[in-house]
């Protein structure tokens, strides 16, 4: 058993109890949507509400591809839609408050990196569209991007208890680079994959 179908099952008590409604593109969406009041909040450097709204979206994160899966309701649009909410996410805490503590070196690499990735999935993608329909492959996420992610995550949460302690900037640092070297791991996962 692979460590997202241990998690899509140890999840799926509670994701039976989310109503139909909420549909796991909707999921992506109000990460979307939540990365303007996360900008807003940390332009006026209310970082306590930042991190109540970053929680939230990385919640979101979590639920809406186990649901997909649970549901049967994975969907070319949710393929793009997920990591597209996901850089964006990262992204605006990275740039306001990373950028203040956190070595500049390693924000241009996870920048990078992740501008890399999302070349790849692209392409990845554009390939699958070009294949026969028998023999195209889904690119979705794998064990090296979800641990990226964490870091990421993890990298960023702690970022925003910085202003208590300066030992929360390295904290962070030290996550941020893990995450860089699950991501140089996505890489070459995806690099290497066959279709």
């Amino acid at each position: 058993m692979t460590l997202t179908n241990k998690r899509d099952a140890a999840l799926a008590p509670f994701l039976n109890i989310i109503p139909t409604w909420i549909t796991p593109n909707g999921l992506s969406l109000l990460r979307l949507a939540l990365c303007l009041p996360l900008l807003w909040f940390l332009m006026g450097e209310l970082y306590g509400w930042a991190f109540l709204v970053f929680a939230i979206a990385a919640v979101s994160d979590f639920l809406d591809g186990s649901l997909a899966r649970l549901r049967r309701a994975q969907s070319d649009l949710g393929r793009m839609l997920d990591p597209a909410a996901d850089k964006l996410l990262f992204f605006i805490p990275f740039l306001f408050i990373g950028t203040r503590i956190v070595m500049l070196p390693l924000f241009v690499t996870v920048i990078a990196l992740e501008l890399v990735t999302m070349l790849a999935f692209g392409a990845a993608y554009l390939a699958a569209k070009n294949l026969p329909r028998a023999r195209r492959g889904v690119v979705e996420a794998n064990t090296y991007g979800q641990a990226k992610l964490a870091f990421y995550s993890g990298a960023i949460a702690v970022l925003f208890l910085w202003p208590l302690h300066p030992f929360f900037a390295t904290l962070a640092q030290t996550l941020l680079c893990l995450g860089i070297l699950f991501a140089l791991g996505n890489l070459i996962y995806l690099a290497t994959r066959r279709p």
